[in-house]
C-alpha cells in the first residue's frame, strides 16, 4: 500500500497516566518483609501508561514540609476491611505476606477481632471508631431506614451521622492532640462536626463505569497541536460522559511497515492533542482528567480496535470517574497537586457484566490500594499527627469477587476455584506491600501500629430476595413500575450483605403509616414465621440462622430506631437480596463472597495485630480482642480520656506493658 503521512503540529506530547509494570500470569515473586521502618524521603511521582500489572509502582511527593522526630508518640491504625483470622493468619505463615508476619512477631496478635452484628463494614467502622455498639452510634447496618424518611426509602449508613457517639478522634483533637482520618468509613468531611483535623474521605462518585464500543470515520483536519506520524488515514470520533465531559478519540497507524494496522489511540477531553492527552495502545490502562473543576478523572483501557473498512471501531472501558473530598481545603489542594484524583476501586459489576477480566480487576485493586497506601504515609510523613486511622479493601473486594470455595457456588470448578484462590492471594501480597509502603514512613520506635478487620468473608451460593417473600405473603404492594405502594404496604425489607431489616409500616410512627397498634404485634409475628420458616428448596436447608423482634434487639446491641421492627441474618452461603419486582424468591448468585453473618461465626472473625512502641515484642498470641476495644486502646496509648459513652475496654495486653 502506499505510505500516507499525516502530520499536525505539536510542541510537546506528554502523556498523563500512571506507572504500572507488565502483565504477571503467575503471582509476584513472595515479597520480603520490610526492616527498616525509618522514614524515607518521597519524591514526585512520575506518570505514564503501560499494560495492567500485579504491583503498579508510583513515587509519592515531596512533603511540604521538613518532618522532624515527634515529640510524643503517635498511633497510625490500619483497617484491612474484610481481612479473616484464620485466612490471613495462613497466608502470613505460608510467606505470601511476610510484612505481616514481621509485625506479629515482632509485637502481637489477637486470636481474632470479634466484630459486631451486623457484620458490616459500615456499623462495624463506626464502633470501631467510638467503642460503641450501634444501639449508640445508630449505624445499624451498611443501608437502612429511618422513621423519619417515607417508608420505601432507606439511607447509606457510609454517610450518616452518629446519634449517641463520638469517634476517637474527636475525643483526641478535644485533648489537644492532632489527627488524620483517610478513606475510614465514618470520617468524612461531609460531617464536619465529626471530622479529624485532617480528613480524606474515600472519594465522591461523578459517574459509573462504562464499556464503551464507538464507530470512528476518517478524521478531518481539524485536529490541533500535535505532528503525529500516521502510515494509513486516521480516524476519530467523540463521546460523552453524562455530566461529566466529553471524550474525543483520535486513532492513527503508527507503524511504517506498509500494512494498514491502526494501533494507537489518543484521548483527551478537546479536539486536539495536547499535554494532557492520553496515549494508549490495545490492553493499556492509563488516567485521564475529564473535569478540571473538580479535579475528577477515570482510567480507561483500550480492550479492541477493528479495522473494518467501511466502520473501523474501538472498545474501550471507563473506570467510575471520581474526585477526592478532604478537609481542611488545603489538604485538598495538595492532594490533588501531588497525587491527582482518587483511582476507581476493583470493579465489581463490570467483572460480573464481563466488561473487565479478572487481570483487570486486580490491576484496579493493587492502583487503588497503592494509591491509599502512598496517601496515606504522606499525610503521616507531612503533617505529622498523633493518630492516623485509614483504611484498605483488597481482602474485601477480592472476597466478594473470587471466594470460589464452594461446589454449590455457581460456576465452580475445581480448575476455577484454584484460580480463584491465586487470584485472592494476589490480592493478600498487594495488601502486605500496601503495608511495605506505609512501613517507609512509620518509625516503630515512637509509633505504635495497630492493624485490625472489621469483618471476615464467607463464601456464598443462593441470593434470596427477602421483598418477595414479602410480597406473595401480602404485605409489600408493588406498582408496575415495582416501585412501593406505600398507603398498600404493610412491611418493608432493606438488606445488608446477610443481614435484613424489616419494617413495619406503623401508624404514628413512620411517615404515612397506617398499621395500628393493634394490628402490628399480628404483622410482625408473620414477618418471623416467613422467615424463620424459609427452607432451601433444593435442600431443606434452613435460610436464616436468627430472627428477632425489635424487642429483643438489645441482647446483640442493635435496639435503635434505625433497627428493623425484624432483624435477622442467614446462615453462610446466603446472600440477602432486596431487589424489588423479582418473580421468584431464590436465584443464583452473581459474585462469591458475603458477610454479615452472625458475627460469633469463625467466617466473621477478623485479624488483630499490634506492634511498635509499648507493644511487647513477644510474638504472642492473646485472646480474642472486640472492635468497640479499638477506641479506648487508642485512648490509653495517646494518654487521654475517650468519650464516656464507650462500651468497650482498652485491651489489657497493650495497657498492662504501658
Amino acid at each position: 500500500m502506499n505510505k500516507i503521512i499525516v502530520i499536525f503540529v505539536l510542541n510537546a506530547l506528554i502523556l498523563v497516566g500512571c506507572t504500572f509494570a507488565n502483565v504477571e500470569t503467575q503471582p509476584p515473586a513472595q515479597p520480603t518483609a520490610k526492616t527498616n521502618t525509618i522514614p524515607a524521603t518521597p519524591t514526585k511521582p512520575t506518570v505514564a501508561t503501560t499494560t495492567p500489572a500485579t504491583t503498579p509502582t508510583l513515587n509519592p511527593p515531596t512533603p511540604t514540609q521538613e518532618p522532624t522526630v515527634p515529640a510524643r508518640r503517635s498511633v497510625f491504625l490500619i483497617s484491612w476491611d474484610a481481612g479473616r483470622a484464620d485466612i490471613v493468619y495462613d497466608l502470613m505463615a505460608r510467606g505470601l505476606m511476610p510484612n505481616f508476619a514481621n509485625m506479629a512477631d515482632n509485637g502481637l496478635r489477637a486470636e481474632y477481632a470479634q466484630s459486631i452484628d451486623p457484620s458490616l463494614t459500615a456499623p462495624a467502622h463506626n464502633s470501631m471508631a467510638t467503642g460503641c455498639y450501634p444501639s449508640k452510634t445508630g449505624i445499624v447496618s451498611n443501608s437502612f431506614h429511618d422513621p423519619a424518611d417515607s417508608f420505601y426509602w432507606y439511607r447509606s449508613g457510609f454517610d450518616e451521622p452518629l446519634d449517641d457517639a463520638e469517634p476517637v478522634w474527636v475525643s483526641a483533637s478535644r485533648a489537644g492532640l492532632t489527627s488524620a482520618v483517610l478513606f475510614f468509613p465514618g470520617g468524612t468531611p461531609d460531617l464536619p462536626w465529626q471530622t479529624a483535623d485532617y480528613t480524606i474521605a474515600y472519594g465522591v462518585r461523578d459517574a459509573y463505569s462504562r464499556q464503551k464500543t464507538i464507530t470512528l470515520h476518517p478524521s478531518s483536519e481539524e485536529w490541533t497541536g500535535a505532528t503525529i506520524p500516521s502510515y494509513s488515514t486516521p480516524y476519530e470520533a467523540s463521546f460523552t460522559i453524562p455530566e461529566v465531559a466529553r471524550v474525543y478519540i483520535f486513532l492513527t497507524d503508527s507503524s511504517d511497515d506498509g500494512v494498514s494496522n491502526h494501533d494507537t489511540i489518543f484521548l483527551n477531553t478537546g479536539h486536539q492533542i495536547a499535554d494532557d492527552s492520553l496515549r494508549l495502545t490495545v490492553n493499556q490502562w492509563g488516567t485521564l482528567l475529564l473535569d478540571p473543576s473538580k479535579h475528577a478523572g477515570a482510567n480507561f483501557l483500550i480492550q479492541k480496535i477493528e479495522l473494518d473498512e467501511t466502520s473501523p471501531q474501538v472498545t474501550l472501558f471507563h473506570s467510575g470517574i471520581n474526585h477526592n473530598n478532604a478537609a481542611p481545603r488545603e489538604l485538598l489542594d495538595s492532594l490533588n497537586k501531588h497525587f491527582g484524583f482518587p483511582p476507581a476501586d476493583a470493579d465489581e459489576y463490570a467483572l460480573e457484566h464481563g466488561w473487565i477480566s479478572e487481570e483487570d480487576f486486580l490491576h484496579m485493586l493493587e492502583r487503588a490500594s497503592l494509591w491509599r497506601a502512598q496517601v496515606s504515609g504522606w499525610v503521616f510523613h507531612t503533617y505529622q499527627p498523633d493518630l492516623l486511622m485509614t483504611w484498605q479493601n483488597n481482602l474485601d473486594s477480592a472476597g466478594h469477587a473470587f471466594f470460589l470455595q464452594d461446589p454449590r457456588q455457581p460456576g465452580y470448578s475445581e480448575e476455577k476455584a484454584h484460580a480463584y484462590t491465586n487470584y485472592y492471594q494476589r490480592a493478600a501480597i498487594a495488601a502486605d506491600q500496601a503495608l511495605d509502603t506505609m512501613l517507609d514512613v512509620i518509625d516503630l520506635e515512637t509509633t505504635t501500629l495497630l492493624m485490625v478487620a472489621d469483618h471476615g468473608m464467607a463464601p456464598i451460593h443462593t441470593s434470596v430476595y427477602v421483598n418477595t417473600i414479602l410480597e406473595k405473603a401480602g404485605l409489600l404492594k408493588l406498582d408496575n413500575r415495582n416501585y412501593v405502594v406505600v398507603d398498600q404496604s404493610k412491611a418493608f425489607a432493606v438488606c445488608s450483605g446477610g443481614s435484613v431489616n424489616v419494617y413495619i409500616n406503623l401508624a404514628d410512627y413512620q411517615v404515612d403509616g397506617f398499621v395500628s397498634d393493634e394490628e402490628y404485634p399480628q404483622v410482625q409475628a408473620q414477618v418471623i414465621d416467613l422467615l424463620s420458616s424459609l427452607t432451601d428448596p433444593e435442600n431443606g436447608e434452613q435460610v436464616f440462622s436468627r430472627v428477632l423482634s425489635r424487642q429483643d434487639l438489645e441482647t446483640v446491641h442493635l435496639n435503635h430506631s434505625h433497627s428493623g421492627d425484624v432483624f435477622a441474618q442467614a446462615q453462610p452461603g446466603y446472600a440477602l437480596d432486596c431487589w424489588r419486582g423479582k418473580d421468584t424468591i431464590f436465584d443464583k448468585v452473581e459474585y462469591y463472597g458475603q458477610h454479615g453473618y452472625e458475627s460469633s461465626l469463625i467466617e466473621m472473625q477478623g485479624l488483630f495485630i499490634a506492634t511498635g512502641v509499648g507493644v511487647p515484642r513477644s510474638g504472642e498470641v492473646i485472646p480474642p480482642m472486640r472492635l468497640i476495644d479499638i477506641a479506648p486502646t487508642i485512648a490509653a496509648l495517646l494518654n487521654f480520656n475517650p468519650d464516656p459513652r464507650i462500651d468497650g475496654e482498652a485491651i489489657p495486653a497493650l495497657i498492662d506493658h504501658q
